[in-house]
């Protein structure tokens, strides 16, 4: 997950990987005389056509790979627009400005199929009245795609202005697919909040600090009251002072030994007044991270100066 997101920002292995294998049916598609690409067209797509490619009976690791990649591909690929004879109106990704690049509008009985039988054949633009007519959700945005006429249909990357596929994008395409519905759901529910974590890693503290501070908001702290919790230890109290549990909130802030040591450098009266309210200490620790707050007598950050404490 990203460390924007409230990770670590470590990859996630198999939307690499799938990426990786994207790469891979991106250079069969421009590539088409390769020896690599020759071989697997006589085997698996004979008619040419890659991205209507079909998992065969047999089929070798390598092409099952390719067909892996192939899915990581289309949930970022666009066709740009030539003759229009290879490109299918109701399937395709072609429309830039359709949040899934395809066609909005319901098919019903259209026997319309491919998108050269929108265009006018005597000056090579849009037929606009039976663009209107057919796709009346999607005409505004169609009648704004250039035609390149007397060339080809080809296949780009949606994801770089230049058209041009990279792993990066792909892998960033594949981990929305599979994390995105999970990522809404924690924002929905309110825990995942995106500046708190930004304001965490921009502190200016050693990496080991900042991965404390991390694992306290997370509430993955080894402390006994949350060992407690699970069954892991039988007593949950402060092994310390041995006044109360020892929470997130006891071991940065209420413990006795904390006290002394926030009192020794002058800002136990600023954490006091933060704990007026009735607040666990994950939240405490966000609120002052989120503040941002200097102690200008030291010329350091408060923030820093308790993490670092």
């Amino acid at each position: 997950m990203p460390k924007g997101s409230g990770g670590m920002g470590f990859r996630d292995i198999q939307s690499f990987n799938l990426a990786m294998l994207a790469k891979q049916v991106w250079r069969l598609l421009r590539e088409p005389d390769s020896l690599c690409a020759k071989v697997l067209r006589a085997r698996y797509y004979p008619d040419g056509k890659l991205l209507n490619a079909k998992m065969k009976s047999g089929s070798s690791y390598t092409w099952q790979s390719i067909l892996a990649g192939l899915d990581c591909f289309k949930l970022g690929y666009i066709w740009r627009i030539g003759d229009g004879t290879q490109i299918k109106i109701w399937e395709d990704n072609w429309i830039p400005g359709s949040h899934n690049m395809k066609v909005q509008t319901r098919r019903g009985n259209n026997l319309v199929s491919t998108v050269d039988e929108l265009i006018n054949p005597v000056n090579a633009s849009w037929d606009e009245d039976l663009v209107r007519s057919i796709l009346e959700v999607d005409a505004n945005r169609i009648l704004q795609i250039p035609i390149t006429s007397g060339r080809d249909d080809c296949v780009a990357w949606h994801y770089n202005r230049n058209g041009m596929f990279s792993v990066r994008s792909a892998y960033h395409v594949q981990w929305k697919k599979k994390f995105g519905a999970r990522m809404a759901t924690m924002q929905d529910s309110g825990t995942s909040n995106c500046r708190i974590w930004k304001n965490l890693w921009k502190l200016d503290l050693p990496g080991k600090i900042n991965f404390f501070a991390w694992r306290a908001i997370k509430e993955m702290m080894p402390c006994n009251a949350i060992l407690a919790n699970r069954h892991i230890v039988p007593n949950g109290g402060c092994p310390v002072c041995q006044n109360g549990a020892e929470n997130i909130k006891h071991l940065i802030f209420t413990c006795d030994r904390a006290k002394a040591v926030w009192r020794s450098i002058g800002i136990w009266e600023k954490i006091r007044y933060l704990l007026e309210a009735d607040q666990s200490g994950s939240v405490v620790l966000e609120e002052i991270i989120n503040r941002g707050e200097q102690i200008y007598d030291l010329n350091v950050g408060f923030a820093e100066l308790l993490l670092t404490g």
